[in-house]
């Protein structure tokens, strides 16, 4: 599904805390058109006003990563059934964030953290967990996808609803 182009001449977000915050240019930023096609797969999983953010991640760090393997998130958002391979490839970039290892288990850059000393609170989601943020991200991404809709096509109920309420991704 490709998302419409908005004619826009400026285009800026603000990223952080209150006290520190980073004013990204996004219209700024040397991107190419796959990239640009990323970007709400890019903004949901790294936090937005709807899904969590990364803990100990900041944008700009995830900016890094995604600058390097955006082809991780392309899945995201792209019709109303997430697949098994666009978790698997969500999940990877979720490794690629907290690990230089070229591990793809999230649980194992959990361990390798722990024998560290790392705490909880900077380790990334286990995998189960990690499943469901990446549904949430799925969802959300596929609105912001199907904005220009009147009548968008959202996923199955069980993916983070209840009800037509949304329950697991808030």
């Amino acid at each position: 599904m490709k998302t419409p182009v908005l004619e826009c001449l400026i285009t800026a977000y603000e990223a952080g805390l209150k006290v520190n915050l980073d004013n990204i240019r996004m219209h700024e930023l040397p991107m190419e058109g796959e990239v640009l096609e990323l970007l709400p797969g890019f903004h949901a999983p790294t936090g937005s006003d709807s899904t969590s953010y990364i803990s100990g991640h900041t944008k700009k760090s995830c900016r890094n990563v995604f600058r390097q393997h955006s082809h991780l998130l392309k899945g995201l958002g792209e019709g109303p059934e997430l697949s098994d391979s666009t978790i698997m490839d969500a999940n990877v970039f979720f490794c690629k964030l907290y690990s230089a290892n070229n591990t793809n288990n999230v649980n194992e850059v959990r361990l390798g953290m722990f024998f560290e000393g790392m705490t909880i609170k900077r380790q990334p989601p286990t995998r189960d967990a990690l499943k469901l943020h990446i549904q949430c991200v799925d969802f959300q991404t596929l609105v912001w996808r199907q904005a220009h809709l009147q009548y968008p096509v959202l996923p199955p109920p069980e993916y983070g609803m209840e009800d037509g309420v949304r329950r697991a991704c808030s």
